[in-house]
């Protein structure tokens, strides 16, 4: 991968804080290719059949292990794809009738959640069982 302009600033700035005696430790992942998994659970078919996505290795694992009844504490950055991993399960519940309940901190993530949800709901009533 590529170093940009970003990335010497953001190198500049931690070189000019480092010298600061309360700065500890410096860590930098370097970046890396995506790896793609396959889930053992048969929810990766709701991803192929509404949206054609293949899941992250970080999705496929957690998916395992909600379909294995554990619990599952996800972090990654912005826009990595955690969504997917409560969203595949909820509808693969709403498919054997069941219910999920999802809790957001602010309504614009609500109803951004909602249309992603929407999205990828099968056709045929899979969506009529999302309300606000």
């Amino acid at each position: 991968m590529e170093s940009t302009h970003a990335d010497a600033a953001i190198d500049a700035l931690v070189d000019r804080l480092s010298v600061d005696a309360r700065f500890v430790h410096r860590h930098r992942d370097l970046p890396r290719d995506a790896v793609f998994a396959t889930s053992r659970s048969d929810v990766e078919r709701l991803v192929a059949d509404s949206a054609g996505t293949r899941l992250w290795s970080h999705q496929a694992a957690a998916l395992d292990h909600i379909t294995s009844g554990r619990s599952v504490v996800i972090t990654t950055p912005p826009s990595s794809g955690k969504s997917l991993c409560y969203q595949i399960p909820s509808l693969a519940a709403a498919q054997r009738d069941g219910t999920s309940l999802a809790i957001y901190p602010t309504k614009a993530l609500a109803h951004d959640q909602l249309g992603s949800f929407a999205a990828m709901a099968p056709s045929g009533g899979g969506g009529r069982r999302l309300r606000r």
